[in-house]
């Protein structure tokens, strides 16, 4: 074991709460190793010897994805190839939801497989993993006396289950729903971590229903690139008199309340009023039979998000369960109005009415009465906007996660250890 608070990451793919995580050790000395899937910086460095400029910029933009810039290259290691690019290869492929979902859950056995057969010839002291692929890992950090940590990303099974076949009518066989196998897998998970980061009072009021004791579950809430969305958007938005666009980005999907916004849209129908939709179709149902005021444009890769959020007046995102929904920090750093439901976690950041509007989870005429409110008032809309931006200033960076991360991550451990080191985190629930 080394004797420097040396952390090691194990995540399938590119993620920002991981990759702040990863930065801020990188930048602390304190990095062991980075395990992930597919890393593809040495073959983004081959891309400029391909002459034809619009296909390499498209693989460009595809394999930054699989990056992880700031952290050095030689701390980076792929593992589990195969099986990733299975369900990479499955998301292209139309009308194959479900075969994707079962191919990301194997995807992630396999990785965790791999991740904790290499942890067991590294040297580190704590070990920071990804729920769903994280029961061997941890275990590997435990044998080693090492911390182990789960970044717990999502909703309980049991809860965004029971959310579904509440507010959607989905029965068990749906693509959407966690299967009760994976179910078990969190539970074991949950059983082995010292420390599980959750991003919401949302999430960690679940697992303490579930047994989780409170001594183990920290929030943090997740934070955003304020250099990438900035408040100059606004600039960019329509004039008052237009139509009030609304911008959706996420999956299309049930679990993101897409559904209930196909409804307020119609109760809005004749009003001037667009949603525009941006994301991969997970469940074509929810767009069925949608109003002529709904439009889909199809999925957007996250290097192009701050882009989409300057075509737009207001964001909505209606989930019906989502542990946090990042894109709501991207919207209020753009400088956009916000109307978010009670079940998305990033809601808990936000004042109603000051820097956004909070609506009950499945309720199409509270959602369409929110987005009449902002398009009576464009005055309302820019100080609302004004508002967002200046909160998520106040300590909601991707900087201010990582350091509140690693200082967690070194204070369990040295009291571990028997060595007390002192956190200097100024925000998040200990």
């Amino acid at each position: 074991m080394s004797t420097n608070g040396a952390i090691a990451i194990a995540t399938p793919h590119q993620e920002g709460s991981f990759l702040a995580i990863c930065r801020a050790a990188a930048e602390r000395g304190q990095l062991a190793r980075v395990y992930t899937t597919l890393y593809t910086a040495a073959w983004s460095s081959r891309m400029r010897y391909l002459p034809i400029r619009t296909l390499r910029r498209k693989l460009e933009r595809q394999l930054a994805r699989r990056q992880f810039p700031g952290v050095p290259h030689d701390r980076v290691e792929s593992v589990a190839l195969v099986s990733q690019l299975l369900h990479v290869g499955s998301m292209r492929v139309p009308k194959a939801h479900a075969s994707a979902g079962r191919l990301l859950y194997f995807s992630k056995e396999h990785f965790d497989r791999a991740a904790s057969t290499k942890l067991q010839r590294e040297r580190f002291d704590a070990v920071v993993a990804m729920n769903f692929s994280a029961e061997l890992t941890l275990k590997a950090a435990r044998n080693a006396a090492g911390l182990a940590v789960l970044n717990f990303l999502d909703s309980h099974p049991r809860y965004q289950n029971g959310f579904l076949q509440e507010f959607c009518g989905l029965r068990r066989a749906s693509h959407e729903l966690v299967s009760p196998r994976f179910e078990r897998r969190i539970e074991r998970e949950l059983d082995v971590a010292d420390i599980v980061l959750v991003p919401s009072r949302f999430v960690a009021r679940q697992l303490e229903e579930v047994g989780v004791p409170g001594e183990k579950v920290v929030v943090e809430p997740y934070g955003v690139d304020l250099s990438a969305f900035r408040a100059d958007a606004a600039l960019a938005r329509s004039t008052p008199d237009g139509p009030l666009r609304c911008l959706y980005i996420g999956q299309i999907s049930h679990r993101k309340g897409v559904c209930v916004l196909v409804e307020a849209a119609k109760l809005l129908s004749g009003q001037a009023v667009e949603f525009h939709l941006f994301g991969p179709l997970v469940s074509p149902k929810v767009l069925a039979n949608r109003p002529m005021n709904v439009h889909w444009h199809g999925p957007r890769l996250h290097a192009g998000v701050a882009e989409t959020m300057r075509q737009g007046d207001v964001f909505l995102l209606p989930s019906i369960e989502d542990a946090f929904g990042l894109v709501t920090l991207e919207a209020m750093a753009s400088a956009l109005p916000v109307i978010v439901s009670e079940h998305v976690g990033a809601s808990e950041l936000i004042t109603d009415a000051v820097d956004g509007l909070v609506v009950p989870p499945g309720d199409a005429r509270a959602l369409a009465a929110a987005v009449e409110e902002l398009l009576e008032s464009h005055e309302m809309r820019t100080r609302m906007g004004t508002k967002a931006r200046e909160r998520v200033e106040r300590g909601c960076s991707w900087n201010d996660y990582g350091n509140r991360v690693v200082d967690l991550v070194l204070e369990r451990g040295g009291q571990r250890a028997g060595t007390p080191r002192r956190s200097t985190s100024a925000s998040g629930e200990r």
